[in-house]
């Protein structure tokens, strides 16, 4: 998912990358600080001005940022529903 975008923008790739290793790790209290720490960014990064300058000629970049939240979301509670508790 986060490949998407390695060569964009790989400081959003490195916080998604982050969500991914804990995810590896098994661990839910460092699942649930990585992925805090990504949403943390993302909002910072979505609501702030520069934003909108930097991807008002990208249209498939905003594409990804506005939806990859959701995407994480979603992987983040499938593994919290499969892992143990």
């Amino acid at each position: 998912m986060v490949s998407l975008v390695r060569e964009d923008a790989p400081w959003l790739y490195e916080i998604g990358m982050n969500v991914y290793r804990a995810m590896l790790s098994g661990e839910r209290p460092a699942v649930e600080a990585a992925h805090k720490q990504f949403l943390s960014t993302m909002e910072i990064m979505i609501s702030g001005p520069w934003m909108r300058e930097l991807m008002r000629d990208d249209e498939e970049m905003y594409i990804l940022t506005r939806y990859l939240p959701e995407l994480i979301e979603r992987a983040i509670v499938e593994f919290m529903a499969s892992s143990p508790i």
